[in-house]
């Protein structure tokens, strides 16, 4: 299983849910306690529904990245 979302090439995201994020950042903390991601993670479940809708309101597609920052 692959830990990127994926879509159509060039298309915006829409397919996800609140749940599809969720199984997202599961699959993201398994990995991580299995020792396959070697940096650190900051998991945080709760802003599911704000992050589609950055998605819908700026038209995030397949080509795009999002970075966020945590401090």
């Amino acid at each position: 299983m692959s830990l990127v979302p994926t879509s159509n090439h060039g298309q915006q995201m829409t397919n996800h849910t609140v749940e599809s994020l969720i199984n997202f950042e599961d699959k993201v903390a398994e990995y991580f306690n299995a020792g396959k991601i070697k940096a650190p993670v900051h998991l945080h479940a709760g802003n599911e529904q704000q992050l589609l809708d950055v998605f819908k309101r700026f038209e995030i597609g397949d080509d795009d990245w999002v970075i966020g920052s945590w401090r």
